[in-house]
Formats: structure tokens, sequence, C-alpha cells
């Protein structure tokens, strides 16, 4: 949208997932991922943390007794300077499968392990991987829905599922959300050059004009490697007791809102 004088002025652009748009804080956790100490609030660090030590204390992530672990979030996020007009801010994360994006970032990190069914398993079965992946989104699930809210924020939760199921629908919704007037060329313009086919495409093309491309399975992180993106393709990647185990983890974790969406109750 940066084409336009309507667009977000984006304040930050090395990846801190942060604009200024409207006068509005509006905060962007991808997946969790974002590991910057200038985004504010940081979220995904503080419950990484949190997550770890519930996991190896075998208590829910979801419950009182590990929330405590979370310490001074609530100061740390309303700690900052440069927010202006804090009932109006808005924070945006992604929520995701827990078990399909452990391995997806495994796949992203290990292409080599990922594309191995028995390795991959085998790696689930002997970590606590995917009890991690669930703890944490736990935590950030809790934060979202319990802690921003008291302290001004505007909560928008965007699921991976609605995303690659109702795409146009999601585009729409997410537009309408940043308070952007956008007609039905541009939503159809998006859902194509962000869509998984058209990214798997050009790592296609790229490989046929003999042009090195670290797409699906291969070493590198360029931010256009895509492999099936099925919202249930995790189901195929592993062995019934590898399946069996991360769903557990998952059940064990997760808040019941989440267990439900999932199918981990």
């Amino acid at each position: 949208f940066n084409k336009y004088e309507t667009a977000p002025n984006v304040i930050n652009k090395d990846k801190f997932h942060q604009i200024n748009w409207k006068g509005k804080h509006v905060i962007f956790d991808v997946h969790g991922k974002h590991d910057n100490s200038k985004v504010t609030p940081n979220i995904p660090v503080r419950v990484k943390i949190a997550a770890s030590q519930c996991v190896q204390n075998n208590i829910p992530a979801f419950t009182n007794a590990c929330a405590k672990y979370i310490g001074g979030l609530r100061h740390f996020t309303n700690s900052s300077k440069t927010m202006k007009h804090e009932k109006q801010n808005k924070y945006f994360t992604t929520f995701r499968n827990p078990i399909a994006t452990i391995i997806s970032w495994i796949h992203y990190e290990s292409p080599g392990l990922g594309t191995n069914k028995e390795k991959l398993s085998e790696t689930l079965l002997t970590t606590d991987k995917c009890a991690r992946a669930a703890a944490n989104m736990a935590l950030v699930h809790r934060m979202v829905t319990e802690i921003l809210p008291g302290l001004g924020y505007q909560i928008y939760p965007l699921y991976f599922d609605e995303m690659r199921l109702y795409p146009h629908e999601f585009v729409r919704k997410f537009a309408a959300q940043l308070e952007l007037t956008i007609d039905e060329n541009i939503v159809r313009k998006v859902v194509e050059q962000t869509s998984p086919e058209h990214m798997k495409a050009i790592q296609e093309d790229l490989k046929h004009a003999g042009e090195h491309y670290s797409g699906l399975s291969q070493n590198g992180k360029n931010s256009r490697k895509v492999r099936s993106a099925d919202v249930r393709g995790y189901l195929k990647e592993l062995t019934p007791e590898a399946l069996k185990k991360c769903m557990k983890d998952a059940a064990f974790h997760l808040p019941p809102a989440l267990k439900e969406r999932y199918g981990f109750v």
C-alpha cells in the first residue's frame, strides 16, 4: 500500500513489525518469532522464557501457576515513552496449529531433517519441541486476551487456517481492521501475489532459469520459501507415535478455546 497517500507509515523497516497508522500504534506479532528488544510490547521474547519454565516443570501453560513465570510483563508493556493515544493502540498476532508451526520451523531451519519423516518424528519424540510450541502459544494467547486489553490495546487475532482457506475474506477483514479502504482489484492482487502457489511458481521459474534460489527443502532463509501451506498437512508428516505425543502435549498446554479450534479435545 506504500504507493498511496493513505498508506501506513512504517516507522521501523528492520523487521520490527511496528508501524504508526492514523496516529495509532500498531504491533504485528508474526508467528511469535520477532525477538528484537526495540519492539514494544515484545510479547514473544517474554513468553518464550516463561513457556520453557512451565514445560520443564510440567505445568499447563494456560494456568495461573504458569502465568507467574511471566513476571513483570505488565510493567514492560506499559513502559514505552514513544506510544501515543494508548486506548487506540492495536496489537495483531497470528495463531497457527502449534504442531504445524514447529514442523514448519524445523523445515525452515533444517530442511534436510524436515524432509525425512522418520528423522522428523524421532526429533519430536525425543525432545520437548511440541510442548514448547504449544506452551508458547498458550501464553501469547493469555497475554493478548487478558493483559493487553487492560493496557489499552485493541486485539486482532489472525489465524493461519482462515488466511489459507478464505484468503479474500481474510484480506478484506485485515484491511478493515487497519481502517484501509481497498477495492476488489487490490484484494485480488494481494491474494495472488502472496499465495503459496504464486511463491512456488517463482521458485520453479528461477530453478528452470538456472538461478540459485533458497526455496523448498534448500538451505537459506529466503522469505518466499514455501512448502505445502496445507492447514492439516502436518498429519501426513509424522509417524502415528510422534503425532500422538505432539497432540497430547498440545492438549496439555493450550487453553480450551485453542484446543477446540485445533481439535485437541
